[in-house]
């Protein structure tokens, strides 16, 4: 075959080749850069189509050598788009963000970074917080907590729990997932750290330890008629929702609506 042709099924080839492994490896694993990932490839690649090509190569000019090479890197080069730009999308949501909870690859993010308050979603970090300590032992589920004057007064969405009423941490747990419960919220951040004002110290604490950027955080359940500065952007919302979930035992109680 002419040497000339087959020059350039060695360009289409590594190209095309290049691309596809650059691509498929690039889906198994997003813990490694793409682009090392491509070039690796398309150098294995490149070396095979050298030797197939060995007689041919002897009958052209040293510059046309390189041309399979070329394609290796440009089809290395192919793969080198984030999630995010792949599949572009529009909300109406002032923020938005969608990410792996495996690696935390970010798919779709609109506006995630600003600073929004953030309601109930608050409790993400509470629980978070009740999960680790329920994990490395500090507390138990079977512990009793005590209601105080200051959980029963919470208001908003509550289970209606009474000064004095004891309930096990678990159900306590299951009265925040369930029905979002305010009194709840506030009544296990007692439990833990002795008092409200100490468990939210510790929620900033936390966030900052996770990364999280705008987050700042004044009370345990999200309600904003007395705070000031309770904000959390969607990316932060991600973040400390991706590590709630690493504790198992979390979605015995956020996969039912009533128990």
């Amino acid at each position: 075959m002419n040497p000339i042709i087959l020059t350039a099924i060695g360009v289409g080839g590594s190209t095309l080749l290049g691309s596809l492994i650059g691509f498929f490896i690039k889906n198994v694993s997003h813990k490694v850069n793409d682009s090392i990932i491509g070039l690796c490839a398309g150098v294995m690649l490149s070396a095979a189509i050298l030797g197939l090509m060995k007689p041919a190569f002897e009958q052209v000019s040293i510059g046309m050598i390189w041309l399979p090479i070329l394609g290796v890197f440009a089809g290395a080069l192919l793969p080198l788009k984030s999630s995010a730009e792949e599949y572009p999308l529009k909300t109406d949501a002032k923020a938005a963000i969608l990410m792996d909870a495996a690696t935390g690859t970010v798919l779709f993010e609109q506006n995630a970074d600003e600073a929004l308050p953030p309601a109930s979603v608050t409790k993400i970090m509470t629980l978070l917080l009740i999960m680790e300590a329920v994990d490395d032992g500090r507390i138990s589920l079977t512990d009793m907590v005590t209601t105080s004057e200051k959980a029963a007064s919470m208001g908003g969405s509550q289970v209606f729990l009474e000064v004095g009423e004891q309930m096990s941490v678990e159900d306590m747990i299951k009265c925040v997932v369930i029905s979002s419960a305010n009194d709840a919220a506030c009544a296990l951040a007692e439990h833990l750290c002795g008092s409200e004002e100490a468990f939210v110290a510790r929620m900033n604490e936390r966030a900052k330890e996770l990364g999280m950027k705008t987050a700042h955080f004044e009370n345990t359940n999200g309600l904003d008629d007395t705070t000031e500065k309770h904000l959390c952007s969607a990316r932060d919302i991600a973040i400390m929702s991706r590590e709630l979930i690493k504790h198992e035992k979390i979605l015995a109680y956020t996969t039912i609506w009533m128990d």
